[in-house]
């Protein structure tokens, strides 16, 4: 077996770059492009925001949000929610379920949930904001910046 499948975060830098090009792809068609988490332990994200079934769906289009880290395994990002602006977004790419533009998601790509492997703990590149968060809430659509 190669070396790279049995490392899960250089794994995971297949699922990054499928994300950077479906983002791509939206913005030359002036689509926004969503992402689908699957929140666990591991993901710092508003839980306000995720639903019964622990996902979130953000908008990552660049309207959305100024960049979009994906590194070493990780999706990271600055985004406003209603009463918390410039919030940092930050977990596994294992946890990606689905990228796609918001009004046809299934023009996009789905990928299989994983569990997080313990490896990624060491590749975090904002660790203080991902370990330590706990709860789970609702549904989140995020507002855009511009308008």
């Amino acid at each position: 077996m190669s070396d790279i499948l049995k490392d899960p975060v250089a794994l995971s830098g297949l699922r990054g770059k499928v994300i950077e090009e479906i983002r791509a792809w939206c913005e030359e068609r002036g689509l926004e492009t969503y992402v689908w988490i699957k929140v666990d332990e591991h993901c710092a994200v508003d839980r306000r925001f995720v639903n019964e079934h622990r996902v979130i769906c953000l908008d990552i289009s660049t309207d959305a949000v100024d960049v979009v880290e994906i590194v070493d395994g990780w999706i990271a990002f600055r985004c406003d929610f209603q009463d918390a602006p410039n919030s940092l977004v930050c977990a596994p790419l294992t946890r990606v379920l689905q990228v796609g533009p918001a009004d046809d998601p299934s023009q996009g790509v789905r990928f299989f949930e994983k569990a997080t492997a313990p490896e990624f703990r060491d590749t975090c590149p904002y660790p203080a904001a991902v370990y330590g968060t706990e709860g789970v809430v609702k549904r989140f659509r995020p507002h855009r910046r511009n308008s």
